[in-house]
């Protein structure tokens, strides 16, 4: 039996060295201690999330990443070299994401993109981050990634799944999309009912493709978003990312709905709603 199932029916639990003491019915009791800043427990039901983007996200610095980020009511903007992170993770079974992207300003031969993976525990930043692009956490992990749109400046987006849990698949499979250049783009995630498969959209082009069902729904999947040089679809687009400082690309309308299964929660939608 679980033991720690009774916190599980609570949003935000904040201990520090506490001594618990649990009593089931027709039970001993079951006593155990520990010493953690926060503990969050996982969100059962599917709730609609419009993140407060400068608290449920962080910043997640790489060596030599000299870029900035501003956050605004629903997304943020980002200048030059940088990434940033949800502070949870989510399983988006039955429910999916949607957020726009103004590339006016992102120039061509500059990657900005939004994208998951799946930390083996709670996100605590860079020394958590593992990918299939060969980036490992700070114990030698890798893991899956899906990359729900990978921009080469304002030109085209690449869509591409990496399957394996441990990131042993660089290349990766997936599709194209010509971009709106100069102006707004749409996109969405959205998950099939038994979170088996995801459809990726870009523009209204469609891609139908495997959701990463065990390590979503099991450690769930972290929000990323970056900027960087070195990798690109789309070479015709021209440019060479010798700009990379000057590059700007805006997310508005950031959307989601999930369940939380490690980590803070973020906003709800009704909280906004509430403001209005």
């Amino acid at each position: 039996r679980n033991l720690t199932k009774p916190f599980l029916l609570s949003e935000h639990n904040h201990f520090q060295n506490h001594l618990i003491v649990i009593r089931f019915a027709n039970m001993k009791f079951a006593l155990f201690a520990f010493s953690t800043a926060s503990f969050v427990s996982a969100t059962t039901d599917l709730v609609e999330y419009c993140p407060d983007p400068a608290t449920d996200f962080q910043e997640e610095r790489e060596s030599g990443a000299t870029g900035v980020v501003t956050y605004t009511d629903s997304g943020w903007s980002m200048k030059g070299w940088m990434r940033i992170s949800t502070k949870a993770s989510f399983d988006f079974t039955g429910g999916g994401a949607w957020y726009d992207m103004d590339l006016s300003n992102a120039h061509n031969g500059v990657n900005n993109n939004m994208y998951v993976t799946y930390p083996y525990s709670d996100n605590c930043g860079i020394t958590c981050y593992c990918d299939s692009g060969g980036n490992l956490d700070s114990q030698g992990r890798g893991c899956a990634e899906m990359d729900w749109t990978e921009n080469n400046g304002q030109c085209y987006s690449a869509t591409t799944w990496h399957n394996p849990s441990d990131g042993s698949d660089h290349p990766g499979y997936g599709d194209h999309t010509t971009l709106n250049e100069g102006g707004l783009n749409s996109y969405s995630a959205v998950y099939s009912a038994d979170g088996s498969s995801v459809d990726l959209t870009v523009n209204g082009h469609t891609m139908t493709g495997w959701s990463h069902q065990q390590d979503m729904q099991s450690r769930g999947a972290v929000l990323y978003s970056s900027q960087w040089v070195g990798w690109v679809p789309g070479t015709f687009c021209g440019g060479d990312g010798s700009n990379l400082d000057e590059s700007v690309y805006e997310l508005k309308n950031l959307k989601f709905k999930a369940r939380v299964v490690q980590g803070p929660e973020p906003r709800r939608c009704d909280a906004v709603e509430q403001q209005i």
